[in-house]
């Protein structure tokens, strides 16, 4: 009977360790599956931060990428105005470089123009006037001519007066100076050559009289004179 006392016993004793393993184990267990849900949890809410954390890196570079762009396009554009606009006043003041040469060459061609008609007017002028100057030479060689055909008349005259009287000679002398007396002023000796005419016909003084417009010998318009030296 003690024997199987002792037997019942140890089958109590073996079934409380068996209850208490089995429990323990159980305990285990749960805390196990406590632990997995736990750490599935942290995990989603980790996975879930880091997923919004990536979101808002995302929308921050995202936006920074705008930015820069944007910042880039103004850059550009104001890089464009500013070239548009140094190459438009550049192009401006090529434009009114090219407007004063213009201006320049036209006052230049009238300039010329104006120097080419003054220039063919001095050679009117100068051919004229050497026209003038052979007239006036050929008519004070035919003055000096008729000049030196009265002097040798009146040496001949004089000559005749020596052997006849001096009274002849006297009045030869009146009718030379008569005939060649100003035909302004009746008194001095004509010796002014009035042009166009070129009739000797003033006298020094009348020459130079602005009051003598016309030739006293033909009444034709006097456009200038010339003075002759008569010997």
């Amino acid at each position: 009977m003690a024997v199987e006392g002792h037997h019942s016993h140890l089958l109590r004793y073996r079934s409380g360790d068996m209850a208490t393993n089995c429990n323990a184990n159980t305990n285990a267990v749960s805390r196990k599956r406590t632990r997995d849900v736990l750490c599935q949890i942290s995990n989603q809410h980790m996975n879930q931060e880091m997923f919004d954390i990536n979101n808002i890196l995302l929308q921050h570079v995202e936006k920074g990428k705008r930015e820069m762009e944007e910042l880039s396009r103004r850059q550009t554009n104001r890089l464009t105005m500013a070239i548009l606009s140094a190459f438009s006043k550049k192009l401006k003041t090529k434009d009114e470089e090219m407007k004063r040469m213009i201006q320049t060459n036209i006052v230049l061609e009238e300039k010329l123009k104006q120097h080419v008609v003054e220039a063919q007017q001095w050679r009117i002028l100068a051919q004229s006037n050497e026209i003038t100057a052979n007239i006036l030479r050929t008519d004070l060689e035919l003055v000096l001519a008729n000049r030196r055909e009265e002097n040798e008349d009146r040496y001949i005259d004089a000559a005749e007066s020596c052997c006849s009287g001096g009274g002849d000679r006297e009045e030869q002398k009146e009718i030379n100076t008569r005939t060649r007396v100003c035909r302004y002023c009746k008194e001095n000796v004509a010796s002014v050559l009035i042009l166009p005419c070129r009739h000797l016909c003033l006298c020094d003084s009348c020459g130079v009289d602005p009051l003598v417009v016309i030739c006293p010998a033909c009444g034709a318009d006097r456009s200038g004179v010339f003075k002759v030296n008569l010997v």
